[in-house]
């Protein structure tokens, strides 16, 4: 800061900010400034894998429903219309739901947003869990969360 001098004294008369202290004081706002987005970018997708995992933890109420009302097995579970609504909340959060079956069991799992790496599995034990294995990888024969 500058002082400017009347009549002979040294008076605390501010003229002005000069360069390098607007630019410090610029430069300190644009880091607070990506702390926070990125901070909120990490929120969102923390936000969008906990609305996954609700929306495919009621996949084994939906299946009980499946099993009481339409069939005896699990047959075609993954194409009734409980599941499909579920499978379609799930894409709402730029997810994507994995679902297989046969007779005896179940398994659906999604990529989580947050950590494409690993995945929500739930499947007809009740098994709810986070695992880096893509139930769509398993193979015909694994149908369950691991």
């Amino acid at each position: 800061m500058k002082y400017k001098e009347i009549e002979g004294k040294k008076d605390r008369f501010l003229t002005g900010f000069t360069i390098i202290e607007l630019a410090v004081v610029i430069a300190i706002i644009a880091i607070l400034a990506a702390i926070v987005i990125a901070n909120i970018n990490s929120y969102r997708n923390k936000a969008k894998d906990a609305a996954i995992k609700g929306n495919m933890n009621s996949l084994p109420t939906a299946a009980t429903m499946y099993i009481e009302s339409i069939s005896s097995d699990y047959i075609g579970i993954c194409d009734e219309s409980n599941f499909q609504n579920i499978k379609n909340a799930v894409i709402k959060n730029n997810g994507f739901l994995y679902c297989k079956n046969d007779n005896d069991h179940w398994v659906a799992c999604s990529p989580l947003i947050s950590d494409s790496t690993f995945f929500w599995c739930v499947d007809n034990t009740g098994a709810k869990m986070k695992t880096s294995n893509n139930c769509n990888d398993y193979g015909s024969s694994v149908l369950y969360c691991h």
